[in-house]
């Protein structure tokens, strides 16, 4: 199995990253970007963090989102990374990402490595500047989904990404009631759009470049 951890680390250290030019092929319609938010001193974004968790399992390397439960809010029963918003507790936006993984599917933090920060993306709806951190850990987790926050875990491997044909669209509607053609990630028939489609499309467009 190749290292691909530290491909993507020397990849991202050599070429930079493709941030807001991979961002465009998974936004639907008009969205601010996070340079934009943290550029406009009228716009208060609060901040949080999510860990993208590369780990090997059967020969291959593999990435875990989370569905969230159904519940009266913006991101309801939607497909995610392990992370929340940053608290006072967390020195860095990191320390949120690696506690948040921690609380959300039981990876003990010591045991995971962060190889780099992908791009910041900003969330309209409910007002987030997301830092998505890309890390690993080098066995196979045995997750331990908490009952609030994790309705069920998703295993996939994570070079399937450069699939094209897991990029499909079609008309989703938005928690303001409003309907769009939109672009998704079809993984295991699961729907991953909107910012967890986003920041996975930037990842997509480095593993395409290894």
């Amino acid at each position: 199995m190749i290292d691909l951890p530290r491909q993507i680390h020397c990849y991202i250290s050599s070429e930079g990253l493709s941030g807001e030019s991979a961002h465009k092929n998974l936004i639907p319609g008009n969205r601010p970007s996070a340079k934009h938010i943290q550029q406009d001193g009228n716009i208060k974004a609060k901040r949080s963090a999510v860990l993208i968790l590369l780990y090997p399992k059967a020969g291959e390397w593999h990435n875990v989102l989370i569905k969230r439960p159904v519940y009266p809010g913006t991101h309801s029963g939607q497909i995610s990374f392990p992370g929340g918003k940053v608290e006072k507790q967390d020195p860095t936006t990191s320390a949120t990402a690696l506690r948040e993984a921690n609380e959300e599917i039981g990876v003990e933090i010591q045991d995971i490595t962060i190889i780099d920060e992908l791009t910041d993306i900003y969330i309209p709806p409910s007002n987030f500047l997301v830092h998505p951190y890309l890390a690993c850990i080098d066995y196979t987790p045995d997750f331990i989904p908490d009952n609030h926050e994790v309705a069920s875990i998703i295993e996939y491997e994570v070079m399937k990404l450069t699939d094209p044909n897991l990029l499909k669209k079609k008309d989703i509607t938005f928690a303001n009631g409003f309907t769009m053609n939109t672009p998704y990630f079809d993984i295991h028939e699961h729907t991953v759009w909107g910012a967890t489609g986003i920041m996975l499309s930037e990842l997509k467009e480095i593993l395409k470049s290894l």
